[in-house]
């Protein structure tokens, strides 16, 4: 294919990379100087991550959105490749959220200032980045599966991670009433938010379990 002038690519669905057409797709990106990626509901299995990313490579990419079955490691060796992404965020789906103890070389993006996504995976992006401190912005997605105890906890401990935080911004994706066991705070433990600006928005007015109380929606 001849060099386009994409900038923007956005793909919600996984009708793009069955086998016939992933390659299309692929030289499609390859020879376009994009500067926003978004691929969510992929159904990319971990290999097809790491062959897809390992392939493209685009110097003015700013913006990155892939959805949470994506592996950190693939995301990581992305961004190493991509040192002028400013925006980054990792879609939560319906599975429950992985365990990232594993640990990789560290990143460093001068320009990174926004990363969203679940509490786990944000937090191990944060740890294995050279420059946390640039990070202004940050965005926690809630989801209905798992109900972990102290929920908003861990959340509240993930900003530990970004010692420049100005806006966190948490969003609650639930469409089942919510634990109240998930929005308590351990007894013994002091939670802070290292942020300036907090929101608090809900894709669904639901309620808690135990009937108590409402989380209305503010979209």
């Amino acid at each position: 294919l001849m060099s386009s002038q994409l900038e923007s690519f956005s793909a919600d669905t996984n009708a793009i990379f069955p086998p016939p057409i992933i390659r299309f797709t692929i030289n499609v990106l390859h020879n376009s100087p994009l500067k926003e990626l978004c691929l969510k509901n992929t159904g990319l299995c971990t290999p097809m991550w790491g062959k897809l990313f390992h392939s493209l490579h685009f110097p003015h990419l700013q913006t990155l959105e892939v959805d949470s079955q994506c592996p950190l490691k693939v995301i990581l060796e992305c961004l190493c490749r991509h040192h002028h992404v400013e925006y980054l965020d990792i879609a939560p789906n319906s599975l429950p959220e992985q365990q990232y103890r594993a640990w990789y070389p560290l990143v460093e993006l001068p320009g990174l200032c926004h990363i969203g996504g679940l509490p786990a995976y944000a937090s191990a992006l944060g740890r294995h980045l050279q420059n946390p401190g640039t990070i202004t912005s940050l965005s926690i997605f809630m989801i209905d599966v798992p109900f972990p105890h102290n929920q908003l906890s861990s959340v509240l401990d993930c900003t530990d991670v970004f010692p420049g935080l100005y806006n966190v911004l948490i969003t609650f994706h639930h469409s089942q009433p919510i634990p109240t066991s998930s929005l308590l705070f351990p007894s013994s433990k002091a939670c802070i938010c290292r942020a300036q600006h907090l929101r608090m928005a809900c894709r669904f007015s639901v309620v808690t379990d135990d009937n108590n109380g409402i989380l209305v929606s503010s979209y």
